[in-house]
């Protein structure tokens, strides 16, 4: 069911973003997904609009109901020049984990504090 669950998502993550991004499994229960030529504020409004869709998505498998939930942590190499892709990487985890511990199903972008 779960292997059925994240197709599912990833079809509609592909869906509502468009052929000029990309989408991609990365770990877990997480995708990355790249969106060229997009800072941080562009980003951050494609990605809550994709969090607004695919939040409002069931998936129904067999006798089982499944509500998503979506958190994103957004990151960019035009806020962070000459940044590698491991420390940006880093960078769009720790946005993900406020995201998340901010109790779920929001999008946060990543903001050096201190």
């Amino acid at each position: 069911m779960w292997r059925y669950r994240f197709k599912r998502c990833a079809e509609a993550l592909v869906y509502y973003l468009g052929e000029t991004n990309i989408v991609s499994r990365y770990g877990g229960e997480e995708f990355l997904i790249l969106l060229p030529n997009s800072d941080s504020d562009a980003a951050y409004d494609s990605i809550e609009k994709l969090k607004k869709n695919v939040s409002e998505m069931t998936i129904k498998h067999l006798e089982n109901t499944i509500k998503v939930t979506f958190s994103a942590g957004i990151t960019s190499t035009q806020d962070h020049k000459g940044i590698e892709s491991g420390e940006l990487l880093r960078l769009a985890d720790t946005a993900l984990y406020q995201a998340k511990n901010l109790g779920r199903n929001q999008v946060k972008i990543y903001c050096h504090t201190g």
